[in-house]
């Protein structure tokens, strides 16, 4: 919870009463059953220093360095800003709550909205302004603007701080893992067969694995390392079954599986010549790293 969190202690014995109770308990519901105290339940009063650990405190903001094309253009038009009344409205800025709803629209909570600031103002203080900004400051400042419109050049300044608010939606979305069963519904809805074969060691589970890896008319391997993958590799080739190699290191195509041998002699320039020349064909049968497996071709086996 963000606001608090209950805990629920069943005791059977008012021994165990005392140690329990601490400062922090700020409500007790006592139930008394035969004598012995049934449940005892309290509410934890939840405080800034819970929330030092939150997922925000994950980023760090990134230091803004100044344009070095932003010359003092703003400064000729409406004249040198004192830092005395910049900081004044810098500081109005961030104390108005429709700014705090504006940021965490923009996923800004509390705490990066503070850094984004801090960052904000010494960016202000210490270096020339772009002449946009400058001009809009001057307008705040003899009255023509509000102070609300800085919050366009703030985001700005916050996006370059935090390059992860450019890419929230896609963060959010990739890293939402509450809906499994809705994961992959192409793959779901096909009428598929899975068949979890248990066993001891040397029970002869990998090899009938292989073998029927190697009888269907398709197949994907997915290994969890790249040593495994190319035995798979060298295995399918040498009964005469076409097996491409896809690792994170390196891809390579059934007729190639002569090139790659145990001491990973490479190919001569003559060779690798013949190869880009001809278009390899994909084959049916694929060996890889778990992570290379493609998503989007479907497989008999």
């Amino acid at each position: 919870m963000y606001k608090g969190f209950t805990r629920i202690l069943t005791l059977y014995c008012t021994e165990k009463v005392q140690p329990c109770i601490s400062p922090f308990i700020r409500t007790n519901v006592l139930c008394t059953r035969k004598g012995k105290l049934g449940c005892l339940g309290y509410v934890f009063k939840r405080t800034k220093k819970h929330d030092r650990g939150g997922p925000s405190a994950l980023f760090v903001p990134i230091p803004v360095k100044p344009n070095p094309d932003d010359m003092n253009i703003g400064e000729e038009f409406t004249g040198r800003l004192k830092k005395q009344d910049l900081l004044k409205i810098l500081n109005r800025f961030y104390q108005k709550p429709e700014i705090r709803v504006l940021a965490a629209e923009n996923g800004l909570d509390e705490q990066l909205l503070h850094q984004a600031f801090l960052s904000f103002r010494r960016h202000c203080l210490e270096h020339d302004l772009p002449p946009d900004l400058h001009i809009t400051i001057s307008d705040i400042i003899q009255g023509a603007g509000h102070v609300d419109d800085l919050f366009p050049y703030f985001l700005r300044h916050a996006r370059l701080a935090f390059p992860h608010l450019d890419c929230l939606d896609d963060l959010k979305k990739i890293s939402d893992l509450r809906t499994p069963a809705n994961w992959y519904p192409q793959t779901r809805s096909m009428n598929r067969k899975i068949v979890f074969h248990a066993g001891p060691t040397n029970s002869g589970k990998t090899y009938h694995a292989m073998e029927r890896f190697l009888e269907a008319k398709s197949g994907v391997y997915c290994g969890p390392l790249k040593l495994l993958a190319t035995e798979i590799y060298h295995k399918s080739n040498k009964r005469g079954i076409p097996c491409d190699l896809i690792t994170g290191e390196e891809r390579r195509h059934a007729s190639q599986s002569n090139t790659l041998i145990d001491t990973e002699q490479e190919s001569t320039s003559e060779e690798k010549q013949i190869e880009a020349e001809t278009e390899l064909t994909p084959s049916s049968h694929i060996a890889c790293t778990v992570e290379m497996t493609s998503l989007n071709n479907s497989c008999k086996l």
